[in-house]
């Protein structure tokens, strides 16, 4: 139970967030199709993949809020960093 309590929330949701951004670039960069099995973890994976990628910002921008907006903070770079994430696919991979 101790290791629990010494998990950082802001901690996990950073990795979530580096976890989801990179499964959507390499979704888009790769043929996932290629192999059938990449092709069924993909789309085991997506429902859950696009969940996180809307609930991560949301979440991470409350708890900003929350703790009044700290530059150092673990959830603004969560946030900027599915933000990039976002503007990559739209712009460069669309």
């Amino acid at each position: 139970m101790k290791i629990f309590k010494k998990i950082n929330r802001a901690a996990i949701f950073l990795f979530s967030s580096i976890v989801v951004s990179i499964f959507w670039i390499l979704a888009y960069t790769i043929n996932i199709y290629a192999h059938k099995l990449v092709g069924a973890i993909f789309e085991f994976f997506w429902l859950p993949a696009i969940a996180l990628f809307i609930f991560l910002p949301l979440a991470s921008l409350f708890f900003l809020i929350r703790e009044k907006v700290i530059l150092k903070s673990p959830y603004l770079y969560s946030i900027l960093i599915l933000l990039m994430t976002f503007l990559v696919i739209k712009l460069l991979l669309s």
